[in-house]
């Protein structure tokens, strides 16, 4: 096993093996040795975001799923780097074409099991989902790799 051999090189590995034979140290929660230090690493949650746009007559904005069989609020992941505002306006752009305006936060959910991975990624984490409030600003809908017309 590979963290064994990592450990005859560490000068804790006597506490690090007593601690794991008595079964105080999950293997689990070690992610990276440093040192002789053990780190743990925090958990790992996707942050994500949707909107209700709704327009000037009342009307709110549902998506069509290209791959499967739903309609969608426009939404979608937080990306590095990204607050949560920037990924709802560029995820309503990518989907939709349109534009609108982030109005306030309204609902903070979340989806705590994992899941297995697709497109080339391994197991999905657990989901942190913010809803906000938005008014339709511009633009007309347009397909997108994610969305198509009825």
């Amino acid at each position: 096993m590979r963290i064994e051999r990592i450990w005859d090189t560490i000068p804790f590995k006597g506490l690090y093996k007593q601690l794991m034979e008595r079964d105080i140290i999950k293997t689990k929660i070690i992610k990276s040795i440093c040192g002789g230090l053990i780190l743990r690493q925090f958990p790992t949650h996707i942050v994500a975001v949707f909107g209700i746009v709704e327009n000037e007559k009342e009307e709110v904005l549902l998506l069509k799923h290209r791959g499967r069989n739903v309609w969608m609020f426009p939404g979608g992941q937080v990306e590095t780097g990204e607050n949560l505002i920037e990924a709802l306006l560029r995820e309503t752009k990518e989907e939709s074409s349109m534009e609108i305006e982030v109005g306030k936060l309204f609902s903070v959910s979340s989806n705590t099991s994992t899941y297995e991975g697709y497109n080339g990624y391994g197991m999905i984490p657990t989901k942190v989902i913010m809803g906000f409030t938005c008014t339709y600003k511009s633009g007309e809908f347009r397909e997108s790799d994610e969305t198509c017309l009825i």
